[in-house]
């Protein structure tokens, strides 16, 4: 073993209860740059780390290493001083939390799982590029966590009640006066984190007005996030 995990010590993901199971660990992208690092690491599996958001006994801290510290330096410059970064570290006053994980798809290559949470209502949505199996998608909508494929119609749809329902909820209270404010904090969460496909590397995004959260994300997830969350494991 070449390396130490002492960086990432407090970054413990658990996906099995199972005494012989591999420990798995949510790392910030950026800390893994480093070629030394990174080779000595490898994607878990999807189904395995949406595994760690439906396991009773650790989904809580899980989730809570979901959402990267320290992004300054790697988002979109135009929202480093925006209330989007919240968004991206799970400290929106809203409640409302985005951020992308990688995994390895059955093929064993990257592949990046979307996820939102509406961290008051105790709801998750993930959005993957491929299924799951049925018992994986019952266990997690027992835990609040709802599975959704990026390819698929009914997803921009999911998206949109997802965050219309969560407005709902907060105009009720009296904490906001309509559904925009958490759109479009979402909206520049999302543009602080991908580029925009047909303006790619562009440094001057600006969030569009009035459109609908689904559609957003639909047209974004073409193109890599710069900023992500990967759940990997050790290689031995």
């Amino acid at each position: 073993m070449t390396y130490n995990l002492r960086f990432i010590a407090d970054k413990a993901f658990t996906v099995s209860d199972a005494p012989d199971a591999k420990q798995a660990y949510a790392v910030p992208n950026y800390l893994l740059e480093e070629p030394e690092r990174e080779r000595d690491f490898a994607f878990v599996k999807l189904e395995t780390a949406l595994a760690g958001l439906a396991l009773p006994s650790h989904d809580k801290e899980n989730k809570k290493l979901l959402w990267p510290a320290d992004l300054y330096d790697y988002v979109v410059e135009e929202y480093r001083h925006d209330s989007s970064i919240e968004v991206l570290e799970g400290k929106s006053k809203y409640g409302m939390r985005f951020g992308t994980l990688a995994v390895a798809d059955n093929a064993g290559k990257a592949a990046y799982l979307q996820v939102f949470q509406d961290a008051e209502a105790k709801k998750m949505l993930v959005v993957g590029p491929e299924p799951v199996s049925p018992a994986l998608a019952q266990t997690l909508k027992q835990n609040g966590v709802d599975y959704a494929l990026t390819g698929d119609r009914a997803t921009e749809d999911k998206i949109n009640s997802f965050f219309a329902d969560s407005a709902k909820s907060r105009i009720d209270l009296g904490r906001i006066v309509g559904a925009e404010s958490l759109t479009v904090e979402f909206v520049k969460a999302m543009s602080s984190v991908y580029d925009d496909p047909e303006n790619p590397g562009a440094k001057d995004l600006v969030a569009p007005s009035g459109i609908p959260a689904g559609r957003f994300f639909k047209q974004r997830v073409s193109s890599p996030p710069v900023v992500y969350t990967s759940i990997v494991t050790p290689k031995a």
